[in-house]
């Protein structure tokens, strides 16, 4: 804003409209910005690299995640069935007690039963 009105005595109406004279300016300036920044050295050394943030998890936590996975699909494993294939529909795909129950062709209450039952069977599996 400051380069607006510093430079206000220079905009001529006939070379074009205010807005795009502002958007020139602004234009300009943010591409004499991105040259400086490219200009100036990078500075940094090892301390600079170490401090340096990878988002990728370690070696650690990836063993560990697929210790959890094992360990979660051996507990599904040793849960019935109906119940199993309950809760993986349930929570794996998204599908409502209503959903189940018709697509299973049981009634509401048993698939509710079954999820809930099977759910105290994988915290007990988890837990141990």
């Amino acid at each position: 804003m400051l380069r607006v009105w510093s430079d206000a005595a220079r905009f001529d109406p006939a070379r074009g409209r205010p807005m795009t004279w502002l958007i020139t300016i602004a234009r300009s300036r943010t591409i004499d910005r991105l040259r400086t920044e490219r200009r100036r050295p990078q500075a940094g050394g090892i301390e600079e690299i170490e401090s340096l943030h990878d988002p990728s998890p370690s070696a650690e936590d990836a063993v560990a995640h697929l210790e959890s996975v094992r360990r979660l699909t051996d507990c599904l494993n040793a849960i019935a069935t109906d119940r199993r294939q309950c809760i993986q529909l349930a929570y794996f795909r998204g599908y409502t007690h209503t959903e189940l129950a018709a697509r299973l062709n049981v009634p509401l209450g048993t698939i509710k039963s079954w999820i809930r039952r099977g759910l105290q069977q994988l915290n007990e599996c988890l837990s141990q």
